[in-house]
């Protein structure tokens, strides 16, 4: 695949990629080891934010994004700094 993610559309994605992931997963492990504070929609909650996260961060380091190839949207060519 041709890299259609630009330098700052990058940074964001790598930034919010590791937050979203590092905020999931105590919920994520809460649920999974059976913590009584932990409800299973908080649970539910954290393994989609770490999903997310996963995808924002991967797409980011790949500079590739199947959505926006899907979409026609390039931001190498936005950016200066790409």
């Amino acid at each position: 695949m041709q890299a259609n993610v630009g330098g700052r559309d990058r940074a964001v994605r790598i930034i919010s990629g590791i937050t979203l992931s590092l905020a999931g997963v105590p919920g994520l492990v809460g649920y999974i080891a059976g913590s009584e504070v932990v409800s299973a929609s908080l649970g539910l909650l954290g393994g989609l934010a770490v999903l997310v996260g996963t995808a924002l961060f991967a797409t980011g380091m790949a500079r590739t994004c199947p959505v926006n190839s899907a979409l026609g949207i390039d931001t190498t060519g936005a950016d200066p700094d790409s």
